[in-house]
């Protein structure tokens, strides 16, 4: 999934640390839901989430808040 850095890197350390985006041209978001990856971009770009209704996919959204360091998109 295309993304832009720089947004990435000021939005979590991880993407900061992660040396595979600066050498890359995507973003690998193939290991969660598309309703998971796009509402954790919509957060990253927007500051605002829609979030999921479905259990299953609202466990799969904190764990990706965890994987990528998205404290503030937990919170919400």
């Amino acid at each position: 999934m295309p993304a832009h850095r720089f947004v990435l890197v000021a939005r979590s350390r991880h993407w900061t640390q992660d040396e595979t985006l600066s050498s890359n041209n995507t973003l690998d978001l193939s290991h969660m839901t598309s309703l998971v990856a796009l509402s954790m971009l919509r957060w990253v770009y927007t500051d605002s989430v829609i979030l999921p209704s479905e259990q299953a996919t609202m466990i799969e959204l904190l764990a990706a808040t965890n994987k990528y360091h998205l404290g503030q998109l937990k919170e919400k």
